[in-house]
């Protein structure tokens, strides 16, 4: 285990890690990930940053078809800390081509960053348009970290393909994922450069919907482009 993971959780890692100076007892351990529970919530620390695990490019070939779907989801989950990893490249792109859809989403902004982006943004507007109409947040915003020239015309679709869909104004006892995903595409956009002002009728259709999860998303991700919208009521049922 490296040094410096005891002064950054505290010695008593990894039977107990520190967040925010609260201690976090270890409520799960797989082979690629260790999770945390205490009162600041909830923490997930890779093994590959710790160093407790290691793996190649063969490795993962060859046991990624005997894995179970959790294993595979900890692994894309605690992957993004092999970032300087040499083989790290082409195991995104193993994970794009033989992951689910929900193996690709973890590794989404990943695979924006350490991918050619050219090729990113091709398998990104892929898997978006195999996940739409949602949940999707995770790939337009790494589609938006690309850069590429066509990103932002790629997001103006997916927000209108989400805007035709009648579940996008449904409640829901957390969060309508629908919504959070409008939310999300349009800070994208705006990331990009378009201006805020061309999703006003929008943003305040959304500061007004009627799951009080995602008013409280609009709130954290798009009231700093729309003060004047702050604070408006559901109006919906």
């Amino acid at each position: 285990m490296h040094a410096w993971v005891k002064d950054e959780y505290g010695t008593g890692y990894p039977a107990v890690a520190l967040a925010g100076g609260f201690p976090m007892p270890l409520v799960r351990e797989t082979r690629w990930l260790r999770e945390f529970e205490g009162e600041p919530g909830s923490l997930s620390v890779s093994r590959f940053l710790d160093g407790s695990a290691e793996i190649t490019l063969a490795e993962l070939e060859a046991g990624w078809s005997q894995w179970e779907e959790q294993e595979r989801s900890d692994f894309c989950h605690a992957s993004a800390a092999l970032v300087t990893h040499p083989d790290y490249p082409a195991m995104l792109r193993f994970i794009l081509k033989r992951g689910s859809i929900e193996n690709c989403t973890s590794i989404a902004l990943s695979a924006a960053a350490k991918l050619p982006s050219e090729e990113a943004f091709t398998e990104l507007v892929r898997c978006l348009k195999v996940a739409t109409p949602g949940p999707a947040a995770n790939f337009s915003q790494a589609i938006a970290f690309t850069r590429h020239p066509e990103a932002v015309a790629t997001l103006r679709e997916f927000l209108r393909q989400i805007w035709s869909q009648p579940r996008l104004w449904e409640n829901d006892p957390f969060n309508n994922w629908l919504a959070f995903d409008a939310v999300a595409c349009i800070e994208h956009l705006i990331t990009l450069g378009v201006s805020p002002a061309e999703f006003e009728c929008e943003a305040r259709a959304l500061a007004a919907h009627p799951c009080a999860g995602n008013r409280d998303s609009w709130q954290i991700i798009l009231a700093k482009y729309y003060p004047a919208l702050a604070g408006i009521k559901s109006s919906r049922p």
